[in-house]
């Protein structure tokens, strides 16, 4: 992998190191990510190449690498930016990722960099569709994994936490939904 690396410029490094963070991405997303304007076009080349990229032609265009190259990548990537730089590429991948969609890859990341205020507001805006939609198992996950401190100022995320938990633990469900009433109140 490193040599298949190296033998790319430095832009088209710097591209395939910061699109590693995203586990799957359209070429828009990429270039919102990189800066890069013909990301279309390098993400054609790549995959033309068989450069350990694979293309998905579903309802919209999208890339991932494959998962040792995208390991290598984001190990090398710690290798080469300042963790901070690493940390705002995470973040920004995370924005991207909520607004065209890939609402779980996004959690991923804010999760990874504990972006509370970032997670704990996507967490309002799906909570409701994910209950609707059968996902109360990964809601749940995602809001017990806040600080205790962002969860007890959150009556919404305390209220749907009940809900997810109503079924197997009803009473820890009540109590929940009476913390949630206080702050509500």
């Amino acid at each position: 992998d490193c040599e298949v690396f190296a033998q790319n410029d430095a832009s088209i490094q710097d591209f395939l190191l910061k699109t590693a963070f995203m586990k799957q991405f359209s070429p828009e997303m990429a270039c919102q990510l990189t800066g890069i304007a013909a990301a279309a076009a390098v993400l054609t080349e790549l995959n033309s190449r068989n450069f350990f990229t694979e293309k998905f032609t579903g309802s919209s265009l999208t890339y991932s690498y494959h998962p040792l190259f995208r390991e290598f990548l984001i190990i090398r990537a710690h290798v080469v930016f300042p963790l901070k730089i690493i940390d705002e590429t995470k973040q920004l991948a995370a924005r991207i990722l909520e607004e065209h969609d890939f609402i779980e890859l996004a959690a991923e990341l804010y999760l990874a960099v504990r972006d509370w205020a970032d997670f704990t507001r996507l967490l309002q805006r799906v909570a409701e569709k994910m209950i609707t939609r059968g996902r109360s198992v990964t809601l749940n996950s995602w809001i017990s994994a806040l600080p205790p401190d962002a969860l007890d100022g959150s009556p919404w995320l305390l209220y749907w936490l009940g809900v997810c938990r109503f079924t197997d633990h009803v009473l820890e469900a009540r109590s929940l939904y009476e913390r949630a009433l206080q702050l509500f109140r």
